[in-house]
């Protein structure tokens, strides 16, 4: 398959004409509506280190679309449309590439995205994806925000994508293999979530950064993290400490006032998603970071607390 043909097959991806341009210029156009603001990500998985090179081309796709779109949800933003930049590993074959874009099409319209453009190259197995979505004007949600006396909040479950990457994943949903960023809880962060991010490289390291950028610490409650049922069999006979570092979650974890509870829990029934209260923020004691606590007192030893690129 040459590259032209590639990008014809990927003209299914590409929604509203008059933004993208059917996939034919070298630039889309977008006027975001009255009232609202641009939020824009970008994200990038390499064969092999993102994503394993025995990966169906199916999860790749998957992948990239989740983890990119997962940085929209945790601002409160809409998804709209999005850019690939696609470097084609020499494995990567035409059937590879037909399944490939059938179900980074499929994943796209998932979560109400177009394609409207990008680049192709030869290359190494890279595949990058900028996202871009909208917001109400003013209320992107930072993760500089979060007020002591804040909860802590996470969406979903955690290491559950730890437990697919290692062969052990949950028998209703691999979340490795497809994950599940909330969308429609997006709106319920925007007006009283204080701070978010999406839980990406692991929940203590990416709390961590909401500590660091907001100055304050947090205290969290080991035994309240949510597992999945795969998670709850895993730590009868490993440490819960590998799932909280895992990565590739793709929830959202925010802070927000006690006096907003009823609110967050009436938003989670209204998404049909799972919210859980974890823990809350504090003053900083010795650092500015989360310190997970357990029940029997002390706090639970995290070796590595997340991913790092480099």
């Amino acid at each position: 398959m040459r590259e032209f043909d590639f990008i014809a097959r990927l003209r299914a991806c590409a929604g509203d004409h008059e933004t993208g341009l059917d996939l034919s210029d070298d630039a889309a156009r977008y006027a975001p509506p009255a009232g609202c603001d641009l939020v824009l990500s970008t994200d990038a998985m390499q064969r092999g280190r993102h994503f394993r090179e025995t990966d169906a081309p199916e999860i790749v796709a998957r992948r990239v679309v989740a983890a990119a779109v997962s940085d929209l949800i945790a601002k409160g933003a809409r998804p709209q449309g999005c850019l690939m930049s696609f470097a084609r590993h020499p494995e990567w074959d035409d059937p590879w590439l037909e399944a490939f874009v059938v179900a980074f099409a499929a994943a796209l319209k998932s979560f109400g995205l177009s394609l409207w453009g990008g680049d192709t190259i030869d290359g190494f197995g890279q595949i990058g994806l900028t996202v871009i979505g909208i917001v109400t004007a003013g209320k992107m949600v930072p993760r500089k925000g979060a007020q002591i006396g804040d909860d802590v909040y996470v969406t979903g479950t955690i290491g559950s994508a730890f437990l697919g990457l290692h062969g052990r994943a949950d028998p209703v949903l691999d979340l490795y293999s497809d994950p599940a960023p909330p969308l429609g809880f997006a709106p319920a962060l925007i007006d009283h979530a204080s701070a978010a991010l999406d839980i990406s490289d692991g929940l203590a390291i990416d709390l961590d950064r909401i500590c660091e950028l907001s100055q304050v610490a947090m205290q969290i409650d080991v035994e309240a993290v949510p597992l999945c049922s795969a998670g709850e069999a895993y730590i009868t006979d490993h440490s819960v400490a590998n799932l909280i570092a895992g990565g590739d979650d793709y929830q959202v974890a925010f802070t927000a006032a006690p006096a907003h509870r009823a609110y967050f829990d009436a938003q989670a029934v209204q998404a049909d998603i799972r919210l859980t209260r974890i823990g809350r923020v504090t003053a900083i004691k010795n650092n500015a970071q989360a310190d997970f606590k357990m029940a029997a007192g002390g706090d639970l030893e995290l070796t590595r607390r997340g991913f790092q690129h480099f």
